[in-house]
């Protein structure tokens, strides 16, 4: 967000707005629990104010699916915030699966003579080159880089991501060095690589090992306490907009989705085939009556291939085929 970034005062930390985002949602329902995907970050303070700090809310959404009403998702915290607060409010949308909606970036309302175009910008995980993550300065890049690979390696192929975990966490600490980043900042990037990119038990030792053989140190991702993990939650929160739980279950569905159009297109295909085979097998039942038919009027009536023709709307072409076949 090139023009909001120069405007906001660093020096306060962002606050998720974890009231607001329940006021929004409120007591409405769906299938499963509350109206996902409604996620406000909020109290982030305007700089250059000289009477008094002023905030914004920045609303985040993450998205994994194509979801038709997603331009209403994203416009009505917009409209609820404004109207209770007053305040400026700016919004953005991370697609992190394969598939957006057909007008990702706006929603549209049109009745009569009163039109509403409300627009925002978007940010597609799947058009970002991996060479220009890896290249770009913004933090952000890496934790990009480590959705892209998330999504991109199968499930099976922990071998791979166990591979690409270790070359992130070498591009971590290397832009650490050269950006001169704070420890905190770095170690927030570490756990939601490390996080992002799960691996079965037996590979999640093997990295350890790997870890402390190559930097020196003992790693301490698997025995933090549940105080500390929930602090990393947090900053994660506020430095990506998501949790790794979150997108984890983002990820997830969209493999679940993938998984049920593949199943849906199979058992389609086998329906067709199914049809195709049932139409063939009636064409040869339909040309084994035709030539019974021919055959019997041929050899009991003594009718010419002429006559046959015309009486079962062949042409005679077909039915002296048929005859000269039978001799």
């Amino acid at each position: 967000m090139p023009v909001i970034y120069p405007l906001i005062d660093f020096r306060y930390r962002p606050r998720l707005a974890k009231q607001e985002l329940s006021k929004i949602a409120g007591k409405q329902k769906k299938k499963g629990g509350m109206v996902a995907g409604i996620i406000p970050r909020g109290d982030t303070f305007l700089k250059g104010v000289t009477s008094g700090r002023r905030y914004l809310f920045i609303h985040v959404e993450v998205q994994s699916s194509d979801e038709e009403n997603f331009g209403w998702k994203m416009f009505r915290p917009f409209y609820w915030l404004m109207d209770t607060y007053g305040k400026e409010v700016t919004a953005i949308a991370l697609f992190v699966g394969e598939r957006v909606p057909a007008k990702p970036d706006r929603f549209e309302y049109r009745f009569g003579d009163t039109t509403l175009l409300y627009t925002y910008p978007v940010y597609l995980v799947k058009e970002e080159q991996e060479e220009s993550l890896r290249k770009s300065d913004n933090i952000f890049a890496i934790a990009v880089l480590a959705c892209k690979q998330l999504i991109a390696t199968k499930p099976d192929k922990y071998d791979d991501r166990l591979k690409m975990r270790l070359d992130m966490i070498d591009l971590i600490l290397e832009k650490s060095k050269d950006k001169n980043l704070p420890f905190e900042m770095v170690v927030s990037i570490a756990d939601f690589v490390i996080n992002v990119l799960i691996l079965p038990k037996q590979l999640e030792l093997k990295f350890e090992v790997l870890v402390q053989e190559k930097f020196k140190i003992k790693p301490s991702m698997r025995k933090q306490l549940p105080e500390t993990l929930a602090i990393a939650e947090g900053r994660n929160k506020i430095l990506f907009g998501t949790t790794v739980e979150e997108l984890k279950e983002l990820v997830s569905k969209e493999r679940r989705l993938r998984a049920f159009e593949k199943r849906k297109a199979e058992a389609e295909k086998r329906k067709a085939e199914a049809e195709k085979r049932k139409a063939e097998v009636e064409k040869r039942k339909a040309e084994a009556l035709q030539m019974r038919a021919i055959l019997r009027l041929h050899n009991k009536m003594k009718l010419p291939a002429k006559d046959i023709a015309t009486t079962l709307g062949l042409s005679e072409k077909y039915v002296l085929q048929v005859l000269e076949e039978a001799e």
